[in-house]
């Protein structure tokens, strides 16, 4: 635990039990590992730091009153305290899945709902004042079931959608990305398909005109591939690359570093039914660099991936493997660090309890750390 008495992490899950400090940190700036105490539904999903130092938080939440799921916005201090916290949405379900915030004007909530219009799920974007009161709501999609995994804003205030569609217009499930501006207004929809199931489930900006997506896709009839995408911010696409060299991958994030994209998912090696974590570091134009998997009895595969430097690749790790898991219970979460030559580098730290346990997005913090936010079982420690 030396390590961690060096550098500044923040860590941060929402599930159904009480609040919980623990001090990660002998000095440094301020660190904590915080839950918070909810419903049957409590999940944390997007984090974004607030000019001031203090953390915006969105995700789903049960514990408001009515018994549905709502849209979550709360903000906490810098040293995890909560302050205040709202929901949003009708009587069905709604998740917020990533959160934006603009001193002055408030905060943005990227998400999905089936609370409006016909009842299918559909993307949404929220608006609200400084104090979470809700300005305006937009839903967009189709009368099949979209849901959305990422979304980024871009530096003219846009936002980019990404996720999946499925239903009677698509066959199983597609890719689809959207643009949309700050007042809510849909720029632009692309679509990916082919004839097995397509998921984008990350988006970056990896320059002021170019976007990488990754997910889930085929070139083929035959397999699914991990994939990354280059798109121009105007929504026509630069180039394509599906990885499967080593078997059936999957892409969950993805960051860059240094002029190169780093990506993290999973795949399933020849001879075997289980995910392995899979990483790969590629050039701007997608081709490996290099790539590391890891096999264990089990599957687990890279949740998140953050690259702040060449000795600190971070990613979160979700796994039932029995040689690695904390508990036996259900999905163990870890944080692993790597060199950018993607070889472990000396650091890896549980943050699991018993049952489910599972990080959702991280972020770099203003001082140089990062912050993790997921959620948790109830239960921390066995009996």
């Amino acid at each position: 635990m030396e390590y961690l008495s060096t550098i500044n992490k923040r860590f941060v899950l929402l599930g159904f039990l009480l609040l919980v400090s623990i001090n990660l940190l002998a000095q440094g700036s301020t660190s904590f590992f915080k839950t918070y105490t909810g419903g049957l539904f409590d999940y944390g999903q997007g984090i974004t730091q607030l000019d001031n130092g203090k953390y915006a938080v969105t995700g789903s939440t049960s514990s408001l009153g009515d018994n549905s799921s709502k849209a979550l916005l709360m903000v906490i201090d810098d040293e995890g305290n909560q302050e205040w916290t709202k929901g949003y949405g009708g009587a069905n379900s709604d998740w917020g899945r990533r959160v934006f915030h603009e001193t002055g004007s408030g905060f943005w909530i990227a998400g999905y709902s089936n609370s409006y219009g016909d009842g299918s799920f559909d993307f949404t974007l929220l608006k609200t004042d400084e104090s979470g009161e809700l300005e305006w709501e937009e839903q967009f999609g189709s009368s099949d079931r979209e849901r959305l995994w990422d979304a980024i804003r871009l530096a003219d205030g846009s936002f980019i959608l990404v996720g999946e569609t499925e239903g009677t217009l698509s066959d199983g499930k597609d890719i689809l990305m959207m643009r949309v501006d700050e007042d809510g207004n849909l720029m632009w929809t692309e679509v990916i398909q082919s004839e097995l199931d397509d998921i984008a489930y990350s988006v970056g900006e990896y320059n002021d005109s170019t976007l990488i997506i990754g997910g889930v896709s085929s070139d083929n009839s035959i397999n699914q591939k991990g994939f990354l995408t280059s798109y121009h911010i105007d929504g026509s696409q630069n180039w394509i690359k599906f990885y499967d060299d080593s078997g059936k991958s999957v892409i969950r994030d993805i960051s860059f570093f240094d002029d190169q994209i780093f990506a993290g998912g999973s795949v399933v090696l020849s001879g075997n039914d289980y995910k392995n974590s899979w990483i790969i570091r590629t050039d701007a134009q997608g081709e490996v660099l290099f790539e590391s998997i890891e096999s264990w009895v089990g599957d687990e595969y890279v949740s998140n991936i953050l690259a702040l430097g060449v000795e600190r690749i971070y990613w979160s790790q979700w796994t039932t493997s029995t040689e690695q898991s904390i508990f036996m219970d259900g999905p163990d979460v870890f944080i692993n660090r790597f060199h950018r030559g993607l070889y472990f580098f000396g650091f890896a730290q549980s943050f699991s309890g018993i049952d489910t346990d599972e990080f959702h997005q991280l972020v770099s913090t203003d001082d140089g750390g990062f912050i993790c936010v997921g959620y948790c079982s109830d239960i921390r420690t066995e009996e």
